[in-house]
């Protein structure tokens, strides 16, 4: 588990800014900014809502927990990179089915950690999709690529309790639509 001044750095570096860019962005001296990476100091408030408005995950700086929200562009973004990854090793198979949430998940943390605010989000998508079907490919076992990206999908998946019918949309997320009647005991 890293500190706080490990992760505030991190951050700061992730946005490509030095540390007297990153101080004047959150309005202390570089000396301060210095302090807060170093440990020897906390910041406060004001200068946690300074850095949150320049897109640092301060939940993250607290809790060693990326924040929650998801950016559905880029998780789409990287659907639609690992299927032309998956194009580009396999051009001979048909791709089609629904990516398994595990495949998409390890592209889309990549994507946010080489994320940088200047980056293309399509560029770093394909990068990081091709760089995964190339870890996963095994040219012994031709299937395997397509086990570990796609899953089968039913035209209807039944839980307790809910009712969520598919759609054949590759936008992120846009294979699990809540149907009629979702959430409510039958």
């Amino acid at each position: 588990m890293s500190t706080f001044a490990e992760r505030l750095a991190q951050e700061r570096a992730k946005l490509g800014k030095s540390q007297a860019e990153f101080a004047k962005m959150a309005g202390v001296a570089r000396s301060a900014q210095a302090n807060y990476e170093s440990g020897t100091r906390a910041p406060d408030a004001t200068y946690l809502q300074a850095v949150a408005e320049h897109g640092v995950d301060v939940q993250y700086l607290l809790s060693d927990v990326r924040s929650g929200s998801v950016d559905s562009t880029t998780m789409g973004l990287c659907e639609a990179a690992i299927r032309h990854a998956f194009a580009d090793a396999r051009p001979s198979a048909e791709v089609i089915g629904y990516i398994r949430i595990s495949a998409l998940c390890k592209v889309y943390n990549a994507v946010m950690e080489r994320l940088v605010p200047s980056a293309d989000v399509a560029l770093v998508a394909a990068e990081a999709a091709a760089q995964y079907v190339q870890f996963i490919d095994d040219p012994a076992d031709t299937s395997l690529l397509a086990r570990a990206l796609f899953r089968d999908s039913p035209a209807l998946v039944e839980r307790p309790g809910a009712v969520i019918a598919k759609h054949q949309s590759i936008a992120a997320g846009g294979d699990l639509n809540i149907g009629k009647g979702a959430g409510r005991k039958r």
